[in-house]
């Protein structure tokens, strides 16, 4: 069950964003189909031609490159000659793991490769300070925040030197709460890069001067074209980013 400290936008925000998916519209889309087989048959085949056309182009990697195309080369490398006084490191999704398990264990790919790039920057400016946020997930699983901290110790940081936010539930929290924190300083923001706009729009919208700080950046590669699971995901990732850039649009918050 989500967590009951969860506020209820944000829950709605998220369930919202989940049926908007590929998948759960394409079986909306079928069960339609279902409903209207016997007395509307032109009108079923018509909408599971529809859902089957929808679910081929989402699992296309050419279109899917395509889409995620407009959430990237928004913001160059970190330049490591820059410096900072402190590096904000965001969440980026966590996962179940046994009592006891090493703090990696918890951290989705997207947030090790985020801890490494803070990491980066962190160790080319020895004064800088490391934050790093994350909740756990409507689940109430281990704070995102609280397993980057555990393993930026482990990998030597000095506990002195981090500051976890573990109550961040999303970006636009992540911003509030560290504002504090950040104001009139220079720290690097790192997320991946698709996602990158939507946080520099909350950070600066909190006052703050961000320098962003990507963590993964598309190369070229030879397109693939065979439909896919990765070619899902990516399509995913794109309409994630575009429905949060209308959820910020609504809110005025560019």
């Amino acid at each position: 069950m989500p967590d009951a400290t969860l506020p209820l936008g944000f829950i709605l925000k998220k369930w919202i964003g989940a049926v908007l998916m590929p998948i759960p519209v394409i079986l909306i889309l079928m069960l339609l189909a279902l409903w209207w087989s016997g007395r509307f048959p032109i009108r079923a085949r018509f909408t599971i031609a529809t859902a089957i056309t929808l679910l081929a182009l989402s699992c296309f990697p050419p279109i899917a490159a395509n889409l995620l195309s407009a959430h990237q080369g928004h913001a160059p490398a970190f330049d490591l000659t820059r410096k900072v006084s402190a590096v904000a490191v965001l969440g980026s999704g966590s996962q179940d793991a046994p009592e006891g398990s090493p703090a990696h264990w918890y951290l989705s790919g997207q947030a090790l490769h985020n801890l490494l790039e803070g990491l980066r920057i962190l160790q080319a400016n020895p004064d800088a300070t490391l934050l790093v946020s994350g909740y756990g997930g409507l689940k109430g699983l281990k704070p995102q925040a609280l397993a980057l901290q555990q393993l930026a110790e482990d990998l030597g940081v000095d506990p002195a030197r981090i500051r976890a936010f573990p109550e961040a539930v999303d970006t636009e929290a992540e911003a509030r709460l560290m504002a504090p924190w950040l104001k009139d300083q220079s720290f690097a923001l790192v997320t991946s890069e698709t996602h990158m706009r939507r946080a520099m729009n909350f950070f600066v919208q909190a006052g703050l001067e961000p320098i962003p700080a990507p963590s993964v950046m598309a190369g070229e590669t030879v397109a693939d074209w065979r439909l896919g699971s990765a070619g899902l995901y990516d399509t995913e990732r794109a309409i994630y980013e575009w429905l949060g850039l209308i959820w910020q649009s609504l809110k005025g918050v560019f």
